[in-house]
């Protein structure tokens, strides 16, 4: 799911619209909530999209936490398309050892259209606050025609030295029960993460072990704001390396993206310039971004922050 950043101000009557899935005209850059100017705690994040007078709210995250200021679950929600309201997407759970303030392991829920549903489970090795490896299970389900079922494991480790990071990862098919099943070692990766000195990736390179191939590369450049999602305590336990078409939310940063481009081996190009489209709270924080998706439609996402 997408999420960016933005927010202003808000009469009550359009906050119910929001969580109601109605849409309303007549609405200017003031009508925004603001949420507490003062904390970096996220509360929501609004995807909204404003095509001449209409504004709608097309997926909302909701981030909840423990009496600690842990971050617990992040219920990710679509707009319904059967009807007023949003369904849930995607949940992911975050777990802690006893008073631990990084999580040790995430359970990720994705929702099918079908009662079958896709789960990933990771658990996260850390060396003090430094992720040093990863090992994930993904339950796939295949919902279109014959249902089958796979499952795969996933493992990572991550090498460090100044200035980069070196990662190792392997994707193995335990079951598979599919009609052309495939089991064993899929496929190797080495990769390469280059930092800058606040230790944002800003250069990436994927191998494939078997060939060497350059599977993927991408680029990425930040402003000198905070990160909303930095000063969580799930932030360790997001992705440390793009994927394709990486969203904001989807990797770890100190400070916001600005320009990301990314390119895989089939030439395949996804490019996002967010220069000069955010608007930053006192503290810093961003409030939103104000991105023109094409002629006459605006998307925005808004980041609504709450005191804990």
């Amino acid at each position: 799911m997408k999420l960016k950043e933005a927010f202003l101000f808000i009469s009550i009557a359009f906050c119910a619209c929001l969580f109601s899935c109605q849409k309303e005209a007549g609405f200017g850059d003031d009508d925004f909530p603001l949420g507490n100017s003062d904390s970096n705690y996220l509360d929501k994040v609004l995807d909204v999209e404003i095509q001449g007078s209409t504004i709608d709210t097309v997926a909302i995250a909701q981030y909840d936490y423990d009496a600690s200021k842990r971050v617990t679950t992040i219920t990710y929600s679509n707009e319904s398309s059967t009807g007023p309201g949003y369904d849930i997407s995607e949940i992911a759970k975050y777990y802690y050892t006893g008073v631990d303030t990084i999580p040790y392991k995430l359970l990720f829920v994705h929702y099918n259209s079908t009662a079958i549903n896709d789960t990933t489970i990771t658990y996260f090795t850390f060396s003090g606050t430094q992720r040093i490896a990863d090992s994930s299970l993904d339950y796939i389900h295949n919902t279109s025609g014959t249902i089958y079922d796979k499952l795969a494991k996933t493992i990572t480790t991550y090498e460090y030295v100044p200035g980069k990071i070196y990662v190792k990862s392997a994707y193995t098919m335990v079951e598979d029960n599919s009609p052309l099943p495939q089991l064993g070692l899929i496929a190797s990766n080495s990769d390469t993460a280059i930092l800058d000195a606040s230790g944002n990736l800003t250069s990436y390179r994927s191998w494939d072990d078997a060939s060497p191939f350059l599977l993927r590369y991408s680029n990425f450049t930040y402003d000198n704001h905070p990160n909303p999602f930095a000063s969580l305590s799930n932030f360790k336990a997001i992705p440390l390396l793009p994927h394709g078409e990486t969203f904001i939310e989807e990797m770890q940063a100190k400070n916001n993206r600005l320009l990301a481009r990314e390119e895989d081996a089939m030439g395949t190009i996804y490019e996002n310039d967010l220069t000069g489209k955010y608007t930053y709270k006192t503290n810093g924080y961003p409030i939103e971004i104000n991105d023109d998706e094409s002629p006459g439609l605006i998307y925005r996402t808004v980041f609504i922050y709450k005191n804990l």
